[in-house]
């Protein structure tokens, strides 16, 4: 095997066996669920109203999570409810929140 090979291993620790990842075809079928749930955990953290930007704070009266903007627009129009459950709320109610 030449030197400038990459050799992929994948360690399964609940068998103690090892899958070799230098197919393509094995790389895809063991890659591609995860991109998929990559991808799903993502969207749970966009903003529900805008879908467009990260999920940065809480109202704590009813516990949901938006992004300061869209929170921000609704205390400003003076439109204080939940957009996910109605509930009202006020600029007290509003915490951030940091995901890592």
């Amino acid at each position: 095997m030449p030197r400038s090979r990459i050799h992929f291993v994948l360690h399964m620790p609940c068998t103690q066996s090892r899958t070799d990842l230098n197919s393509p075809a094995k790389r895809t079928r063991l890659i591609l669920p995860i991109c998929v749930q990559v991808a799903a955990q993502r969207k749970l953290l966009r903003c529900g109203v805008c879908d467009a930007r990260q999920k940065d704070c809480i109202i704590t009266k009813c516990w949901h999570l938006f992004c300061q903007q869209c929170i921000q627009k609704n205390l400003e129009t003076r439109h204080r409810k939940c957009p996910g459950c109605g509930a009202a709320f006020g600029a007290a109610d509003v915490k951030q929140v940091y995901l890592a």
